[in-house]
């Protein structure tokens, strides 16, 4: 069965913290994309991350829905989530996914060296 994976991205810490703004996997045009590929037929999850606005990739990773990636996957990131996705598929050469989408992956994140994302784990993970 076809299924689609959206990633979301990293937000501020105080939008995230901030009661009245949607969640990151509830905000933007993440919940529309996913209404869209429901009525095409096609499940779809969007996980909630951990502490999304300080991004560890082994927190996501335990929380990213890996069993149901698979060759009738397409896999939508934005942000952060792009860089998360590029280095969870890189880990297993043999996982096939029928497509990947990669938004607007922040150069912001790439520059700083307190995040796990830096550019340099992620090309010696390519």
């Amino acid at each position: 069965m076809k299924n689609a994976v959206i990633v979301h991205g990293k937000p501020p810490r105080e939008r995230y913290e901030d009661p009245t703004q949607p969640k990151p996997h509830k905000a933007n045009w993440l919940p529309w994309l996913g209404e869209q590929h429901e009525a095409q037929g096609v499940a779809v999850s969007i996980p909630a991350l951990p502490k999304p606005y300080f991004p560890v990739y082994e927190d996501w990773k335990q929380v990213f829905p890996a069993a149901a990636v698979g060759p009738e996957t397409a896999v939508v990131a934005h942000s952060a989530g792009v860089e998360f996705v590029l280095r969870w598929l890189s880990e297993d050469t043999q996982r096939c996914i029928e497509r990947a989408v990669l938004i607007a992956r922040p150069t912001a994140i790439m520059k700083k060296n307190t995040v796990i994302f830096r550019a340099t784990s992620l090309m010696q993970a390519l």
